[in-house]
């Protein structure tokens, strides 16, 4: 396949921002009401920065020759404490540019969050979706996760 998964370093953070700006023109396809601020960049940079240097926090990149073709951001985050899972690591972005899905790469990025949250002693896994993000779905349900909640929403 000939494609590496690493944690992301400060010189990837441009082609992140890129790989983002393309998910977030797929979101709104689904999702028009997700309108970005004219300072999005700065913004996502700002909170890039500080996800890289916490220690609750993961970034991965997918590379090819060196050239970033995908990446994964995911936090610890805890959970309502009545429950015995108290705590879970939420994906809370996966991308994988279009020239390269298809090969196991989102798989490749989930199976890594996965293997850090196990060593940080968590034992739940989370991601969101759009509901007809089909192809998305289907990647984390052969993963193995399971749907569980629906988030319904409404302008006012």
């Amino acid at each position: 396949m000939g494609f590496c998964i690493r944690k992301a370093q400060k010189v990837d953070v441009p082609a992140i921002i890129r790989e983002w700006e393309w998910l977030q023109r797929e979101s709104r396809a689904y999702s028009p009401a997700l309108q970005l601020k004219p300072n999005f960049k700065t913004i996502y940079r700002k909170y890039l920065a500080k996800r890289l240097k916490a220690r609750n926090a993961l970034v991965l990149v997918a590379t090819k020759k060196d050239r970033v073709v995908g990446h994964a951001v995911a936090n610890l985050m805890g959970v309502f404490a009545v429950f015995v899972i108290d705590k879970e690591a939420y994906v809370e972005e996966l991308f994988v540019e279009r020239p390269y899905r298809r090969k196991g790469i989102g798989t490749k990025l989930l199976a890594a969050v996965q293997a850090w949250a196990k060593r940080k002693g968590v034992r739940q896994l989370s991601i969101m979706t759009n509901t007809e993000n089909t192809r998305a779905r289907g990647v984390y349900t052969n993963f193995r996760m399971k749907e569980f909640l629906v988030k319904l929403i409404k302008r006012v």
